[in-house]
């Protein structure tokens, strides 16, 4: 069973990566068509701030999921069930987090952007992105619980999959 869990979970990777990378490219050659240098260049850089500000989770994920183990081998379900309310707290406390220093972001953001995109569009846009990086944490609970259970590729499907329309949307 877990190897056929692991062989699914590599092969649904495998085509979730495929299917991001190829709606990813579509997505960044139509905004260089259509928008232009200057606006490319600042998606990219909302996409790299908001890189660095999902590093506040630190690996908490993992170390979640292996303290998850071992009650969820045992069947222990009253110890899951208050490892997942703690678990729920910490990432609605880094969603709050990455709210908070994406808002302060706000006050730098024009002096960080020197291109000539109205500062509606600057703002707009970095506040989409905030605020869906940090609503993605308040499901990262659910995620943690299914890899510790050996079942990361629905996180993988979901997540690629996810991913995939986002972009697709975007254009």
């Amino acid at each position: 069973m877990f190897r056929n869990k692991v062989a699914l979970g590599s092969q649904i990777g495998l085509f979730t990566s495929v299917l991001i990378l190829i709606t990813n490219f579509f997505l960044r050659s139509y905004f260089v068509k259509v928008y232009g240098a200057d606006l490319t260049g600042y998606y990219l850089l909302v996409v790299q701030l908001m890189g660095v500000l999902n590093l506040a989770e630190l690996g908490i994920s993992t170390a979640l999921t292996y303290i998850l183990f071992k009650p969820l081998h045992r069947k222990e379900n009253s110890e899951l069930r208050q490892l997942y309310f703690i678990i729920k707290k910490i990432y609605h406390f880094i969603a709050l987090g990455i709210l908070v220093i994406g808002l302060l972001f706000f006050l730098l953001l024009n002096s960080i952007v020197n291109a000539s995109i109205s500062p509606e569009n600057l703002y707009i846009t970095w506040g989409v992105f905030v605020i869906s990086t940090s609503l993605s944490y308040l499901y990262s609970a659910q995620s943690v619980i299914l890899t510790a259970d050996q079942n990361v590729y629905l996180v993988k499907l979901i997540t690629g999959l996810t991913r995939s329309l986002a972009y697709i949307l975007q254009i």
